[in-house]
């Protein structure tokens, strides 16, 4: 059961981490507003969304881990 809340405090620090960068904010208002149109004007698949939902989270996830990265190495 341990194990278990663990889990869940570990993945709520990384939403938390995830979330405090303002271009994944903006990213996400951004992503959001376009899947609003898209859900109006083009009728593409629930699944399709969430996939595209993903890819945007990916990306940023990978933006950040590379700027912590390159931060890293210009401070030593």
């Amino acid at each position: 059961m341990n194990k278990f809340f663990n889990a869940f405090k570990i993945a709520g620090m990384a939403v938390a981490k995830y979330l405090s960068d303002w271009r994944n904010w903006l990213t996400h208002g951004l992503i959001g507003v376009a899947l609003v149109l898209a859900a109006i004007f083009v009728p593409v698949s629930w699944w399709i969304k969430v996939l595209f939902f993903v890819a945007v989270i990916s990306f940023n996830s990978i933006r950040m881990a590379l700027k912590l990265k390159k931060k890293k190495s210009l401070q030593g």
